[in-house]
């Protein structure tokens, strides 16, 4: 195998390798708005209690319609958030893929040498071994490169939806924190 076959392979190596940090980080990152959210929704219950102390009697002003509106805006915004949170974290589709096992691929190293080996059309013993050697390590150079490539790119497309589930879990949690703080002022202007 040449240098430059061989940095050809380093590099597809190493966008799998990348493609599994990413896994780790998303996985990580589920504390950070669930501790969030759950401050959040108890913030606005106890804004909701304070806000009608003996519950919902009777609306009585334009601002007790403000606050229940706002109230249940912040209760849809909150299910989006959690929904995106349940994709960004679960996935529901999330199938991560993997490299054979290391069992597996010695098998299959070994089952192309002995094809190689079986079907060589050199005549010497040596000359055979070493021929059925380099086809060996070509052609599972070249599956091994494939297996990269095909894993990687799944590995990629559930990373990236998992990318944007979180950003979208990030934006609603600000429109939580705005609706939270209307609910706030609202609450203390009564």
């Amino acid at each position: 195998m040449t240098e430059l076959e061989f940095k050809n392979i380093e590099l597809y190596k190493e966008q799998y390798l990348f493609e599994h940090e990413r896994r780790i980080f998303y996985d990580r990152l589920i504390q950070y708005p669930t501790t969030l959210l759950v401050i959040f929704i108890g913030a606005s219950l106890y804004s909701f209690n304070k806000y009608f102390p003996n519950g919902i009697n009777e609306f009585c002003w334009k601002s007790d319609w403000l606050f229940i509106c706002v109230f249940g805006l912040f209760g849809i915004t909150t299910i989006i958030t959690i929904w995106f949170l349940g994709i960004m974290f679960h996935g529901f589709t999330r199938s991560y893929q993997y490299l054979p096992l290391s069992g597996d691929l010695k098998k299959h190293e070994l089952g192309l040498y002995k094809y190689y080996y079986k079907y060589s059309e050199k005549n010497k013993y040596k000359e055979k071994r070493e021929d059925a050697k380099n086809k060996t390590c070509e052609k599972f150079i070249e599956n091994l490169k494939k297996y990269y490539i095909t894993i990687t790119e799944v590995n990629q497309k559930i990373n990236d939806k998992r990318a944007d589930s979180y950003y979208l879990t990030r934006t609603f949690l600000f429109v939580n924190l705005i609706l939270l703080i209307v609910l706030g002022v609202i609450g203390y202007l009564k």
